[in-house]
């Protein structure tokens, strides 16, 4: 009995490996038609909207000969170990969300990314954010009273103020940095600027009147997570302070405007690199960030802008039910 049960647990054991170690991608190139290491992998981290419209405009456009292997690390750890296997025999990583790139640190194939702020050095991406200057020009005709640009950030993201203040300043409009650590820091230095009485029994913070100041997310998106946001479309509701988002998504919670970029052109952008890169790996000519072969959409949350008084009250249920428009 103990025998038949080593025997069977053998056999189920190296039919795992198998499966760990090769990708069943179809017919070689030499038409041996068995199976053949990929060398092009998608990593996917979450299952989201965002990633599935990237992923699918990806494969609109991608035409190589290689074959590509699917990893999907939300179905469990049996992916993980099924992606750290294909590793070694891979030429292109396609990495789609910041904890895609996670597992990837070490290995020495070229790694294209989509949808991820904070990329390890070497990496070749798609920018989903627009830069600094089409946001604060947005900004600016959107709100032309608007003189201050408050935004929070680590030392990571410290970089990426400096870049933003010189667009800040082209368009007269000063750059506020508050150095942070983390998220909950976020959280303290924000309340302390806009909520300085509110420790006190019966004080009310005074709203700051005009819009003359606004808090931009895009400066370092790690540090913003859901708390970070909901307490910023909070001072947005009960201080008038305007949100500026990077994503269409933070529109869509509540956030004032934002503007990025068409998750069908991200996805583009990233097939055409990917192609790039997989028919020649060796090629050094290739900037570490591209932009998307579209102008970036400013999306403006209607319900918000009626609500700080910068579009008229809706007359109609259309209007009303018009929440995000580019």
């Amino acid at each position: 009995m103990k025998s038949a049960r080593k025997t069977g647990w053998l056999a189920l054991l190296m039919s795992a490996m198998s499966t760990l170690a090769w990708a069943d991608v179809g017919n070689d190139p030499g038409g041996s038609g068995g199976r053949v290491a990929a060398p092009v992998i998608i990593v996917q981290s979450a299952n989201v909207r965002a990633h599935a419209e990237v992923l699918e405009a990806f494969h609109g456009v991608y035409r190589l000969s290689q074959p590509t292997v699917r990893i999907n690390l939300t179905e469990g750890p049996r992916e993980l170990v099924r992606l750290r296997e294909l590793l070694p025999n891979a030429t292109v990583i396609v990495a789609v969300g910041q904890l895609a790139l996670r597992p990837l640190e070490g290995t020495r194939a070229r790694i294209v990314y989509a949808l991820a702020s904070d990329p390890p050095p070497g990496a070749i991406g798609v920018a989903s954010m627009a830069p600094p200057e089409q946001v604060f020009r947005a900004l600016r005709e959107l709100l032309p009273q608007a003189k201050r640009i408050v935004t929070v950030s680590s030392e990571r993201g410290h970089a990426r103020v400096q870049a933003a203040r010189q667009a800040a300043s082209a368009l007269q409009l000063e750059l506020v940095e508050l150095p942070v650590l983390d998220s909950p820091a976020a959280i303290r230095v924000l309340r302390e600027r806009y909520m300085p009485r509110q420790e006190i029994p019966g004080a009310v913070a005074a709203p700051r009147r005009g819009m003359e100041e606004v808090i931009w997310l895009g400066a370092d998106p790690l540090i913003l997570d859901r708390q970070v946001l909901q307490f910023v479309l909070q001072l947005q509701i009960q201080l008038r302070v305007p949100v500026i988002g990077y994503t269409r998504q933070q529109v869509e919670f509540g956030a004032l405007m934002a503007v990025d970029y068409p998750l069908d052109a991200i996805g583009q952008q990233l097939g055409l690199l990917t192609m790039r890169l997989a028919g020649t790996p060796e090629r050094a000519d290739i900037n570490p960030l591209e932009y998307p072969m579209a102008k970036g959409q400013v999306m403006l949350n209607r319900i918000t802008a009626t609500r700080l008084g910068l579009l008229p009250v809706p007359t109609s249920p259309a209007q009303n039910k018009q929440r995000m428009t580019p």
